[in-house]
């Protein structure tokens, strides 16, 4: 479901974003986040950190890999809260579904139909 007949990548910006602006008060970009897409979560989270000049050593006791690994969970947390609202599906996916699926069933079940009943005469 997930970018096949979902467009999520919103829904994964957004949590990203949420995610990273909790301990690090940095403002993702949209240019930034999906120059990155394709990433796993916690090697992106680092790689935010690093280009927006994040110093976690003197911020904090812990590393960047701590950081990272906190934003990665929390944007998995965040990403699964806002996927119990069903998103939008792309254009025409439904119309595929319930038409062009469902026509194709009915001719395949009509094909077997008679391809069994001359069969049996």
């Amino acid at each position: 479901m997930d970018g096949v007949l979902v467009d999520t990548m919103p829904f994964h910006y957004e949590a990203m974003k949420a995610a990273v602006k909790g301990p690090t008060d940095i403002e993702l970009d949209k240019r930034t986040f999906y120059l990155l897409e394709g990433m796993p979560i916690n090697e992106m989270a680092h790689k935010i950190l690093k280009l927006k000049g994040y110093d976690a050593r003197r911020r904090e006791h812990t590393g960047l890999d701590i950081i990272a690994q906190k934003i990665g969970t929390r944007k998995k947390q965040i990403f699964l809260e806002q996927m119990k609202q069903i998103p939008e599906s792309f254009q025409s996916v439904k119309e595929l579904i319930f038409n062009d699926l469902e026509g194709l069933f009915e001719s395949r079940c009509n094909w077997l139909i008679k391809a069994r009943t001359r069969n049996y005469y």
